[in-house]
């Protein structure tokens, strides 16, 4: 299954190469300077390293210990199919599979699985919930709103992710609906996941800023707005 998993995600990185138009993705290439394909690749490098420490906090609340290869390995598959399948593929049909077949019990794979795509919602409303609060949005159809509305949905944001900090900290009764509830981790586990998903929002971001040509590159704030709102509607699209 294992090499199933990877040659899956292989097959869709191949498909979105094939996609693009290789001749202007040459051209642009070689119009950037060593030093901004260098800083890209950073940054990429950064967003998968961040899905690792996502899983890692995630089997250690499940008390769950794995060879850091097969983390990493792990990471790498969700980091290709969160391309070509979106979040919800990427982060929690193929983490279960995959740790199922190293051993993890279901109950215990799934755990792992939602609470790496729950670290990641948080670190998204975390980011979000900045940018609405600091940048002024791109779309002209958010933007014409009163910037109050924004204001308020970015202190939303921040306010639910506060709440779990303060749910880990044992200072609010965890989250129940309909029998279940959030379990949480330690504080320094939650903040650990949370600014490795943050880390993973904005360098998504900060790739395309990095390789953007002068002539259309935006400012990064605009660019990080476009891009957790093209998130959402990615997440929308797959449910």
């Amino acid at each position: 299954m294992t090499v199933v998993l990877v040659g899956v995600a292989l097959y869709l990185l191949r498909r979105l190469i094939l996609s693009l138009d290789l001749m202007a993705v040459r051209e642009s290439l070689l119009s950037l300077t060593s030093a901004r394909i260098a800083l890209a690749g950073a940054f990429v490098l950064v967003n998968y390293l961040s899905i690792a420490v996502l899983d890692g906090v995630g089997l250690r609340a499940a008390r769950i210990e794995l060879p850091k290869r097969r983390i990493i390995l792990g990471a790498f598959i969700s980091f290709a199919l969160n391309l070509s399948l979106g979040q919800l593929v990427g982060s929690l049909a193929a983490r279960e599979r995959l740790f199922g077949r190293w051993g993890i019990g279901a109950a215990a794979a799934t755990r792992v699985a939602l609470l790496t795509t729950w670290h990641s919602v948080i670190g998204y409303l975390l980011v979000t919930g900045v940018v609405l609060l600091l940048a002024p949005l791109p779309a002209p159809a958010l933007a014409s709103l009163a910037p109050v509305w924004w204001r308020g949905g970015g202190a939303l944001f921040l306010g639910v992710v506060c709440a779990y900090g303060l749910m880990c900290a044992g200072r609010i009764e965890p989250w129940r609906r309909r029998g279940r509830s959030i379990d949480p981790v330690s504080p320094r586990a939650a903040a650990l996941a949370v600014g490795a998903a943050g880390l993973q929002w904005t360098t998504a971001a900060a790739v395309v800023f990095s390789v953007a040509p002068e002539t259309m590159r935006a400012d990064y704030p605009t660019l990080l707005a476009v891009h957790l709102g093209a998130a959402l509607l990615g997440v929308l699209a797959h449910i």
